[in-house]
């Protein structure tokens, strides 16, 4: 987690996550402690579309793949899917 150089080095870190269980490990927590307060966990509420960028990604396939089934992975979905997506400005 230590990023030498890096802008934000030494400062708090706000991660903000949605509940997926592996957020939520044991192992997750105990690496968090470890940061001594230098890394805090965030947590949207269970349905928090809206607030979820990724949510907005996957609308957004979802409305403009004519009605296909979503993929089945989300590699599938970024080698097939990236015409079906805006470019980044």
């Amino acid at each position: 987690m230590v990023c030498w150089g890096a802008p934000w080095a030494g400062k708090p870190v706000h991660l903000v996550l949605d509940g997926l269980p592996a957020h939520k490990t044991t192992m997750v927590e105990t690496y968090v402690a470890s940061t001594k307060g230098v890394l805090t966990l965030h947590f949207l509420p269970g349905y928090a579309h809206k607030l979820n960028p990724d949510e907005l990604v996957w609308s957004h396939i979802e409305t403009h793949r004519g009605g296909e089934s979503t993929p089945a992975t989300r590699r599938k979905a970024a080698g097939e899917d990236r015409s079906a997506m805006p470019a980044a400005s």
